[in-house]
């Protein structure tokens, strides 16, 4: 019971709210990211089928795509909490706003408590545009990785058509669809993973309620 007594009312109201819709965010995008992987992994399953060795050569550059992700996503997840943070501080100023009406009008702090709310409202913004900055770098990198991975596939496959005797042009056709194939769902599949990192603090917020609760029904 201290634990809520503890919290502010505008911070309750976004861990009740705001938090378990972002948890069924985060269940639809898993749900919709299987799909893409699995589109993934076959277009990569038929490129390696092809040629193993060119495969394999041209996927040189996705440890960089797999560590970029790791490190955006990591930010996202700080950014995230930041953000539900930041709300739980404008719920509860507006609350305590609205509900001490007269007393502010009493007192003539007007001026005060609208300053008070737009520093809480900016700070609530900025934080939103780091999260787009975020997302709007990892894809970038995505694209210029999809970029150079084509541009080495092309240099590659064309080489081993002139030179090698069993890759033939059907085989080039064949590896370059497949691997072109692969950018839509890998891209889409990052974007959701990001959008989880950025609403997987939720998870954490909801299930301390939880634990609170069944410890206060003990």
């Amino acid at each position: 019971m201290e634990y809520f007594s503890g919290k502010k009312i505008g911070d309750m109201m976004t861990r009740t709210m705001t938090d378990p819709s972002n948890i069924n965010s985060i269940i639809l995008e898993v749900f919709n990211m299987i799909p893409e992987v699995i589109k993934l992994v076959l277009c990569l399953g038929i490129a390696f089928y092809i040629d193993f060795d060119l495969t394999l050569g041209v996927m040189i550059v996705t440890p960089i795509l797999i560590v970029t992700v790791r490190k955006y996503a990591k930010r996202l997840k700080r950014s995230g909490k930041q953000r539900q943070e930041a709300l739980d501080s404008l719920n509860s100023k507006l609350q305590e706003t609205l509900s001490g009406i007269r007393v502010i009008r009493a007192f003539a702090t007007e001026k005060h408590e609208i300053n008070d709310f737009k520093k809480k409202n900016i700070n609530l913004k900025k934080i939103a545009v780091k999260s787009a900055r975020y997302n709007a770098k990892a894809n970038s990198i995505m694209e210029a990785m999809n970029y150079i991975i084509i541009a080495l596939l092309l240099m590659f496959s064309g080489y081993r058509v002139l030179r090698a005797k069993n890759f033939t042009p059907g085989d080039f056709i064949t590896i370059v669809g497949a691997i072109s194939s692969m950018y839509t769902p890998a891209r889409r599949a990052m974007t959701r993973f990001n959008s989880i990192s950025a609403n997987i603090s939720s998870i954490t917020r909801v299930s301390e309620i939880f634990r609170r609760s069944a410890g206060y029904c003990k």
